[in-house]
């Protein structure tokens, strides 16, 4: 019995993951239904009682994670990180808006600002991978997280077939007097509602991780210091017209509608210097911005000013395996 009860506890995760948000529901669904209560007293029920716990569990669990934590994460991590405008149905000014975002904005790395939300999901889950197999201080702190993950899955997926079981019985069943519904209705509701807030807890001590304790050499903000090295070495070389120095920053890759290639973009610079049209050339970016798009990243706007003109010019630079390089190249004012 007790080498039972030991395996048992060494599956405590996917017992609470799959099978115990299940078992709830039966339960709660065996409380408001009569036909139900019937069921679940039944002796030789213990085994089916089982089985359909396991199935309502692994079923919720696969719901809940393929079509509404995704997204309910992404809600999360917005307000986490100070980004409530970026929703897409929050338009309008709203100082409200600015002062609750300030108010549950919490400590991150501060080059997550400028990135997508689903490289901030994909840069957390990489962090997350590694702090488990890792060592030291980080990876003790991920297993209690993990633990306290644990009792969260239980809990949203608990919350979902809570509020799904009124809707369910409706449907298939013939229930009983609206008032129990009703009730389990608006518990899953409330249990949903101490989900989002655990999980607002638990993504904040995550954020604080990624900044304390980051894990891969490639963090974000390398990349943002290796974009700007590579926009510092184009710079140097517009500014000395010096062809061999400018060619070191684009990709083989690289591509335009007007010059094509890199070798075409060579002779449209040697061709331009030898016009003097480099001549007294400076380039600007101080107002550069530079947003990143994963494994992309675009510098706009770059003032260019020679003898003889003045453009503005956009890159695009992809991180290819050699690093950051310029792919792509937008003139405007030729």
């Amino acid at each position: 019995m007790v080498e039972v009860i030991e395996r048992l506890l060494g599956r405590l995760d996917q017992l609470l993951r799959y099978v115990a948000p299940g078992l709830v529901g039966l339960v709660a669904l065996a409380v408001v239904h009569p036909s139900a209560r019937e069921w679940v007293r039944s002796p030789d029920a213990v085994w089916m009682l089982l089985l359909g716990a396991a199935l309502m569990g692994v079923t919720t669990y696969a719901i809940a994670t393929g079509a509404v934590l995704p997204h309910l994460w992404k809600v999360i991590l917005l307000i986490r990180l100070g980004r409530l405008k970026d929703f897409g149905w929050l338009k309008k000014d709203l100082a409200w808006l600015e002062t609750v975002s300030e108010w549950l904005k919490c400590d991150y790395p501060s080059c997550l600002d400028k990135r997508p939300i689903e490289y901030v999901e994909f840069h957390m889950c990489i962090e997350r991978w590694l702090r488990r197999h890792g060592d030291g201080k980080a990876k003790q702190i991920q297993e209690y997280l993990d633990k306290w993950a644990m009792m969260l899955n239980f809990t949203w997926c608990t919350g979902f077939i809570l509020i799904a079981l009124p809707f369910l019985s409706w449907m298939f069943l013939n229930p009983q007097g609206e008032g129990p519904w009703v009730g389990l209705f608006f518990t899953g509701i409330a249990v949903s509602l101490s989900a989002f807030f655990s999980d607002l807890r638990i993504t904040r001590f995550e954020l604080w991780l990624a900044k304390e304790f980051p894990q891969h050499a490639t963090t974000c903000s390398s990349d943002e210091a290796l974009v700007e090295d590579v926009l510092a070495t184009w710079k140097a070389g517009m500014d000395a017209a010096d062809v061999d120095q400018i060619m070191e920053t684009y990709s083989e890759t690289f591509s335009n509608p007007e010059v094509h290639d890199k070798a075409s973009l060579r002779e449209f610079l040697e061709g331009a210097i030898s016009m003097g049209h480099l001549k007294d050339a400076s380039v600007f970016v101080d107002d550069a911005q530079t947003t990143f798009e994963i494994t992309k990243a675009t510098i706009y706007p770059i003032d260019f000013t020679s003898a003889d003109r003045e453009v503005t010019i956009k890159l695009t630079l992809a991180k290819e395996q050699c690093g950051w390089m310029i792919t792509g190249m937008d003139i405007e004012g030729l």
